[in-house]
């Protein structure tokens, strides 16, 4: 052993001597008599690097780690021969195994923090190019500051860490937060600490009732003075609803017209631009997308801590009973409200509609509500499919001439649950603290959720296997967990499948005997369920491969975190899901 490592040392001492070709030949003469000797592999990948044939170094690199998975320095060469070769998003994930290996590698950090600002612009072009997007680069340069203040929290005086934070820094100040200060009022809020928040889609009710219940239940409006940027309240697609959201906050609408236009269109266009929550003396600015929102919210359901919830004002609810006389809905009745999505309100959105289901198929359950002496208010749009005239206790909300935009917040408000499925209304339980049966279901990570909310998912049928996968082999592939668009799923030849009548029908039957507490359900498939979720956000979290590895909020699998229950009717229906 001694002989064999002092030759690999004069190798390496002829290589660094400049001999490259003469090490490289003592090399092979290892490597063929001992092919899969790490130590060699990883010695001629390394003079091949030096020899300026850093692809050629890669399979040698890729051998040398399947005989040692844990050896860092492997993988920092092999980072540094995927650089070389331009290929940065693998030489990013090297560096990131490196850090799983070793947290507080400060070549790594430094590294990744260099090539993550990279791949946006340049920290030197972002102070001298001051005009430069933020919308383009400020996700990358987040995610660079984040690993160059990691780095500094290694080694403060890491000259190359220390360059990078001052000149992200100040990009994002000067891009960012100067642009929001801009259009916030002096003299605004209580004197408590203040929140900015861009809020530019007030369009879609999602968006609009979503982002301020987590930002409330992030910053407690009690404790903070939270400011959100608004586009006019005439703009947004309901005006109860942008009341209620807004509620408890400093709205500060834009102008329609007049000198400030220009400013505020700088401001709303952050919204979402990925720079992360950055607080500067008694101002935090939020400027992450709803789904890092949402992961930071999941995380803290997670860990038990109680979650904001929205009232209506004593004026909302009168007009809200109003409401329940004017559709002759007692004012004792119980509310079940049904939301269905459907392609008619946005049907240039196209590519969402695996998100779709079909009304008619929830007929049978909402015949069973009536019997059980519900009301049920089905919520929507008025280009939605008519529900056929299920008597006096079904009210389809769009069609009926008393309706009125406080249609959808006030019955939810009063609802018993839910039935639901992913799209902007779905946000409406989560917000009011409603329980929900979330129906149609497609494995999101981010969906609206709170604790023990019932689910049915739709089935994934393969095309290529001709059959329906399980969850195991959903999550194999996690762009699909994290999937926005049909084509991810037509382009893996994947069919989802509706839920029929009888899963929507089993499943409120069991929603409704959960809430009186006479549900006996199969324990085995609540730690299934859960043991399989559990992996699922381990496995986001771990991945790295995904650009947004160092965010702890943008990977994670949001059915784990909020303790979601699958349908035990579901389980008994298709037995095989789980396995």
């Amino acid at each position: 052993m001694t002989d064999y490592l002092e030759k690999l040392a004069s190798i390496q001492a002829l290589a660094e001597d400049g001999n490259l070709e003469q090490a490289f030949e003592e090399c092979e003469s290892i490597i063929n008599s001992w092919p899969d000797n790490a130590e060699a592999l990883h010695l001629s990948a390394y003079i091949l690097i030096l020899r300026g044939l850093p692809d050629k170094a890669i399979d040698r690199l890729l051998i040398a780690i399947s005989e040692v998975p844990d050896n860092y320095v492997y993988y920092s060469t092999l980072a540094v021969a995927y650089q070389s070769c331009g290929d940065i998003p693998n030489a990013c994930a090297c560096y990131r195994r490196i850090l799983n290996l070793q947290p507080n590698d400060q070549m790594a950090l430094v590294s990744l923090a260099d090539l993550t600002s990279v791949r946006g612009v340049k920290p030197k072009v972002l102070e001298d190019a001051k005009r430069t997007s933020t919308r383009l680069v400020g996700y990358y340069a987040a995610n660079s500051l984040a690993y160059a203040e990691r780095a500094l929290e290694v080694d403060p005086g890491n000259e190359m860490a220390i360059e990078m934070d001052h000149m992200l820094n100040a990009h994002i100040k000067y891009n960012v937060i100067a642009h929001m200060d801009a259009v916030v009022p002096d003299g605004i809020g209580r004197g408590k600490p203040k929140v900015i928040y861009p809020l530019r889609v007030t369009s879609r009710i999602g968006h609009l009732i979503g982002e301020p219940y987590l930002l409330k239940c992030l910053f407690d409006p009690e404790e903070y003075d939270l400011i959100i940027l608004t586009p006019p309240r005439d703009l947004a697609v309901s005006g109860p609803v942008y009341d209620i959201a807004l509620a408890e906050t400093f709205p500060v609408a834009r102008e329609e017209t007049g000198p400030s236009v220009p400013k505020w269109e700088q401001a709303l266009t952050l919204w979402g631009s990925d720079c992360g929550i950055r607080t500067v003396d008694d101002r935090t600015y939020v400027l992450e997308r709803i789904n890092d929102l949402m992961g930071r919210v999941m995380r803290n359901v997670h860990e038990g801590k109680p979650l904001h919830k929205f009232k209506l004002n004593d004026v909302q609810r009168e007009k809200g009973l109003d409401l329940r006389r004017k559709m002759g809905i007692p004012a004792e009745a119980r509310i079940v409200t049904l939301y269905a999505r459907e392609k008619g309100y946005f049907p240039t959105l196209s590519h969402h509609s695996h998100r779709n289901a079909d009304i008619q198929s929830y007929i049978p359950a909402i015949k069973f509500l009536v019997e059980e002496g519900f009301y049920v208010i089905r919520i929507g749009d008025d280009k939605m499919h008519r529900l056929p005239d299920l008597g006096p206790q079904v009210i389809d909300a769009p069609f009926h001439p008393a309706y009125t935009q406080l249609v959808e917040p006030y019955f939810v408000s009063e609802s018993s649950f839910m039935i639901k499925t992913l799209s902007g209304p779905d946000f409406l339980s989560m917000a009011f603290g409603i329980p929900c049966l979330l129906t149609n279901f497609y494995w999101c990570a981010h969906s609206a959720q709170i604790e023990n909310d019932l689910c049915i998912p739709k089935k994934y049928y393969s095309h290529r296997f001709q059959r329906e996968l399980t969850l195991s082999e959903i999550a194999s592939e996690k762009e699909l967990l994290f999937s926005g668009d049909v084509k991810d799923f037509t382009s893996r030849h994947i069919e989802l499948i509706h839920n029929s009548e009888q899963e929507i029908l089993s499943a409120t039957m069991e929603m409704v005997s959960r809430q009186r507490g006479q549900y006996e359900g199969n324990p085995l498939y609540d730690a299934r369920f859960q043991k399989l979720c559990r992996r699922l956000h381990e496995d986001c979290a771990k991945d790295i491969y995904s650009d947004s590895h160092l965010n702890l909020y943008g990977d994670y699998f949001g059915p784990y975190l909020a303790k979601m229950i699958l349908s035990h009717s579901y389980c008994d229906l298709n037995p095989e899901f789980l396995w």
